[in-house]
């Protein structure tokens, strides 16, 4: 069994790595392993998050900045130990005073719905990872990775501010959806959103509006969006909806929900138009659905669905 102190000094890697900003694709992943390795794993990171909350907070009222406060996160086994013990408050004070973050996280076809403190509910679509910080001034969230729906709790004095590794979306009180699939995709169905990046604002984004941002800083703000959204949207009821994408896009995000991957094999058949909703986890009726409607035929496996067209076409 692996030790306790060799568990303690990799969370304290681990949260110093998260504490520099955020992580590639590849730490991301490295990070989950290390989560689903070891049950005591996650467990150990999380009470070390709660203490380096403690620590900024003490660390504020005396004039510190947050890092200093903190001191240096590669501490000893034994530094590590003390730390928590000097931590251990009356649950109850525990609860209210820094055990504030929340962490959510979904696998791949899978959706979940929760409720937040502050009245808030964020729904999670799917491989999508969230983080909840609800302070006195500030509600803190960082998707780490995927989708999800915010609806907020309107509260003037406490902006509601999602985090993503292009840029940050701040709202009060209004219904999005917030995408970091492919960069960044914001769709607002109710009331309005700022998207900022390094301090600047780089618009105000309204109900029935979308803003898109690639990793080159490219953006595309677009109105009279509200049926687009609807079908974006359309995998809180389980479904994938579309209206003209290309076969090979639509492909590529019904291979989001399942691991059995669709495969196009033919390139005559990518460029196929398609339309309707699907079921997101059903990949053999989606495939079947396209052997009714066009010259395409789908050879099943155990891994994978490969199109192609028929020999006939």
């Amino acid at each position: 069994m692996e030790p306790a102190e060799r568990i303690e000094a990799a969370a304290a890697r681990w949260l110093a790595r998260h504490d520099a900003g955020p992580l590639s694709n590849a730490d991301e992943k490295a990070f989950d392993d290390w989560c689903a390795g070891d049950s005591r794993h996650l467990g150990a990171y999380v009470r070390l998050e709660a203490v380096s909350a403690r620590l900024d907070r003490a660390g504020a009222l005396a004039g510190m900045p947050a890092r200093a406060a903190r001191r240096s996160w590669t501490w000893p086994a034994a530094g590590i130990a003390a730390a928590l013990a000097l931590a251990v408050w009356p649950a109850a004070q525990v609860t209210r005073d820094f055990l504030h973050t929340q962490r959510f996280s979904t696998d791949v076809g899978q959706q979940y719905r929760a409720a937040l403190a502050d009245g808030s509910l964020v729904e999670l679509n799917t491989a999508t990872r969230v983080s909840v910080d609800l302070q006195p001034d500030e509600r803190d969230i960082r998707l780490r990775r995927g989708e999800a729906v915010f609806e907020v709790a309107k509260d003037h004095k406490r902006p509601f501010i999602v985090r993503t590794p292009l840029a940050d979306v701040r709202a009060v009180g209004t219904v999005f959806s917030v995408c970091t699939e492919n960069g960044l995709e914001v769709a607002v169905s109710e009331g309005i959103v700022t998207i900022e990046r390094a301090g600047r604002i780089l618009a105000h984004v309204t109900a029935g509006e979308t803003f898109a941002m690639n990793a080159d800083g490219q953006v595309r703000h677009e109105a009279g969006q509200t049926d687009r959204i609807g079908r974006e949207l359309a995998w809180r009821q389980g479904k994938v909806a579309f209206a003209g994408e290309t076969l090979a896009e639509a492909v590529a995000e019904l291979n989001r929900y399942n691991r059995q991957q669709v495969e196009i094999a033919d390139p005559r058949v990518a460029a196929i138009h398609v339309g309707g909703y699907f079921r997101a986890t059903d990949p053999q009726g989606f495939a079947q659905a396209l052997e009714q409607s066009f010259q395409v035929e789908a050879e099943v496996t155990a891994d994978a669905i490969v199109l192609r067209a028929r020999p006939s076409a």
